[in-house]
């Protein structure tokens, strides 16, 4: 089950629109916050049009699908929309059958991306016999690979797990840009080979193959413990939040 991703600010509405399609699973935020599950965006025309421009970026970014949504639409709104870089725009109210066709047409294409996405990935983790550690994707993929792995799990009977390292600084000064990027070495390191980890965003994602909810808590205060050691210096404190990557459900991460 795909899960569709509709940032809005609140409106009842909405609830009639996206409820009673078993096909996908509908989740509702005011944030632009996106998650790996997401495997396609609707964005409200009523949106501030700096955050439609952010939203755009960081979602051509991560070459994740999405459209907005418009109960009323102006000339002046959609010309607005069409300059943030949204050329798809679904009208509310829209039947269910017409929604489901609309939502397929977008994410056929990607479902072949995923798929080619996951296929290079795993096949890479097979291929280098010499590799230590897990293996580093791009932010640009990890959507994909996420959804490919949601697929696997339909077919294996094998656990995985979903890692994110958050990173907060001390003292209330600002987040440092680059500490992420800088504690991706050390996540990589620290984890095992068939393993996956990406900088995505401000934060550090790992996909754990195989692995348990208590293997995972085990690595990820391995690495917790290790970047305390290492990054002394650091004004950032690393905390992570473990979930389930389940065929039937998704994170709450």
């Amino acid at each position: 089950m795909k899960t569709i991703q509709l940032i809005s600010p609140p409106d009842e509405r909405l609830n009639a629109c996206f409820s009673g399609i078993p096909e996908y699973r509908f989740r509702l935020s005011a944030s632009p916050e996106i998650q790996p599950d997401i495997a396609f965006v609707l964005l409200s025309a009523a949106l501030d049009e700096q955050m439609l421009r952010n939203t755009v970026r960081l979602l051509n970014r991560r070459k994740i699908p999405f459209a907005a949504i418009a109960f009323e639409l102006s000339e002046e709104t959609e010309a607005m929309l069409l300059d943030c870089g949204i050329t798809q725009i679904f009208r509310l109210p829209i039947s269910p059958m017409l929604l489901r066709k609309r939502i397929g047409a977008m994410t056929a294409e990607d479902d072949r991306r995923t798929s080619d996405a996951g296929r290079i990935v795993f096949a890479g983790l097979n291929a280098d016999e010499q590799q230590r550690g897990a293996f580093v994707v791009q932010e640009a993929d990890f959507t994909g690979i996420y959804q490919f792995v949601l697929r696997l799990q339909e077919r294996l009977d094998k656990p995985a797990q979903l890692v994110r390292f958050r990173f907060r600084a001390q003292l209330d000064l600002p987040l440092e840009p680059g500490a992420p990027a800088d504690a991706l070495p050390l996540v990589q390191k620290c984890l095992r080979r068939g393993d996956i980890v990406c900088v995505y965003g401000h934060q550090i994602y790992a996909i754990l193959l195989g692995s348990d909810p208590n293997g995972a808590k085990i690595a990820a205060d391995r690495i917790v413990s290790t970047y305390q050691a290492y990054c002394r210096d650091s004004f950032c404190d690393m905390q992570y939040e473990i979930s389930e990557i389940t065929p039937d459900g998704t994170p709450e991460v």
